[in-house]
């Protein structure tokens, strides 16, 4: 009698259960990606890297008690909008631009709301209004 033990190891791969399994995966990090929605608005103020403002912008500041500057001069929120109207005519007529750029400097701890007025502001007066960064 002539018996022999089959001592043969099958070394074929199944790859259809591995695909499977990633397949899956893909689908999984595909719905939770639609899920997570980033923070748009940070409180404090976004890094940038080293761009210098040009000299043709004119600069309206926020301070955390709410006091508006419209490049060096102090005026009432009342008058915010009248004073940026009368600069960014200044500063068309000066530097020969149709629409200078308004850089909004504000406050890192005032609240969003105060930051939102004031771009309001702008949108109503038509202005291109620039939220000033912190360099990196």
């Amino acid at each position: 009698m002539n018996l022999k033990t089959r001592n043969k190891v099958n070394t074929m791969f199944n790859m259809s259960s591995l695909s499977d399994v990633i397949f899956l995966l893909l689908i999984f990090f595909m719905l939770t990606s639609q899920l997570v929605t980033p923070n748009a608005i940070k409180l404090l103020p976004p890094k940038a890297d080293g761009q210098t403002r040009s000299p043709k912008t004119l600069v309206v500041s926020v301070t955390e008690d709410l006091s508006y500057y419209v490049d060096t001069k102090r005026v009432e929120y009342s008058q915010l909008k009248n004073e940026i109207i009368k600069k960014v005519e200044e500063y068309s007529i000066k530097y020969k631009t149709p629409d200078p750029s308004v850089v909004l400097r504000v406050d890192q701890r005032l609240s969003v709301q105060d930051l939102v007025n004031v771009m309001k502001l702008g949108a109503e007066i038509k202005v291109r209004m620039i939220l000033e960064t912190k360099p990196e």
